[in-house]
């Protein structure tokens, strides 16, 4: 769409549709639960509609989260749905807590109704507010919501230095995640929400092996990863040595109106030690680039404000911006408009919602042939 009133009015419409959904797949996790093989089925087919929708309305987590729901194994489903259910929630209800989703499962695995704590956009509140509804200590709720997601506990133990190696120190810092241990093609962490697949698409995308999740009360966990934090800042400045991720040589404008987006694409090229900066619209990427050294710029080609083909143009009438290499975004198949796009100067184009492994491959590749 080119304009921002029509995308508005199209998510508001998924939203819409998206309700539907999750009462299709409340229906079916009772199914699923009984593991009736028909609802394991059905549910697998609302996973695949879900992958064909969610990028083209801007909703690219809908995207990954119905792929992941569409290839799970059986003994994965229940825990698939349960987590694209809280992802729905949180599309279909944009303004409410996103812990408040988190509730609905809690309640589940206490039995009764858990209240909304005094801070109800606190998931610690929620869950220390089920464990006194179930007049249980948190540890145990911790095993009851892993046997619920047929998960294992985590140990907490100190984790292994080539699990922490895997993900950016920013993501440990923003994200309620804890690497314990990989074996060479799984990773495993301690998580408090075992429902937040966001978490799990984005630490996939991270360090591309496959992400086994452990409950751990989020009380604890917090504790662990402050503790595991403030001991590696102070590894690193007691030696000199600079932070896995501090960003290289290789500085990337991203240009996206979809935040959603943008945030998923600067995760996977700063966890490839690239420096990401970012701007809303074309307008603010060309304020960004009369003032910052870029080495690549990835834009979309259709935002409010200034569109991709208009920053494109620009850029390559500009002298001093004329060498930077753009690669467009585009959720357009059309073959006649990626023709024209190359033939006015971009270097690459790549279609929407991203596949994290093309889009770092395209990446290196725009960069390999710009430096030679």
């Amino acid at each position: 769409m080119s304009s921002a009133v029509d995308m508005s009015a199209l998510r508001a419409w998924y939203r819409e549709a998206m309700r539907h959904r999750v009462r299709s797949l409340e229906a079916l996790r009772r199914g699923v639960r009984r593991n009736a093989t028909t609802a394991i089925r059905d549910a697998r087919a609302v996973g695949h509609a879900l992958r064909g929708s969610g990028g083209s309305y801007g909703f690219p987590e809908v995207t990954v989260a119905g792929a992941m729901l569409e290839e799970a194994a059986d003994r994965d489903v229940l825990r698939r749905i349960e987590g694209v259910l809280r992802l729905l929630r949180g599309v279909t209800c944009p303004d409410s807590a996103a812990a408040t989703a988190a509730g609905s499962w809690l309640e589940e695995v206490v039995g009764k109704p858990v209240p909304e704590p005094d801070d109800p956009s606190e998931f610690r509140g929620w869950w220390s507010t089920a464990a006194r509804v179930a007049s249980v200590g948190e540890d145990d709720l911790a095993a009851r919501v892993a046997e619920y997601f047929g998960l294992a506990v985590a140990s907490l133990d100190a984790p292994q230095s080539t699990a922490t190696r895997l993900i950016p120190e920013a993501v440990l810092a923003e994200r309620d995640v804890l690497p314990l241990r990989e074996d060479g093609k799984r990773l495993f962490v301690a998580v408090a929400d075992p429902a937040d697949l966001s978490l799990e698409a984005e630490l996939h995308a991270l360090c591309g092996r496959e992400v086994v999740l452990e409950v751990s009360p989020p009380t604890r966990l917090a504790e662990r990863r402050r503790s595991f934090l403030e001991s590696r800042t102070e590894v690193v400045g007691r030696v000199g040595l600079a932070p896995r991720d501090e960003p290289g040589p290789d500085r990337i404008l991203l240009v996206d109106d979809d935040e959603d987006s943008r945030t998923l694409a600067r995760a996977l090229l700063e966890g490839k030690g690239y420096s990401v900066m970012e701007a809303a619209d074309g307008r603010e990427a060309l304020d960004v680039l009369a003032s910052k050294a870029v080495t690549l710029a990835v834009v979309d080609l259709q935002m409010p404000v200034m569109d991709g083909k208009e920053v494109l143009s620009r850029m390559r009438t500009d002298p001093a911006l004329a060498h930077v290499p753009v690669v467009i975004l585009t959720g357009n198949e059309d073959t006649d408009l990626e023709a024209s796009l190359i033939e006015d100067g971009a270097a690459d184009y790549l279609h929407k919602p991203l596949d994290p492994r093309l889009f770092l491959a395209r990446v290196a590749s725009t960069l390999r042939r710009a430096r030679s």
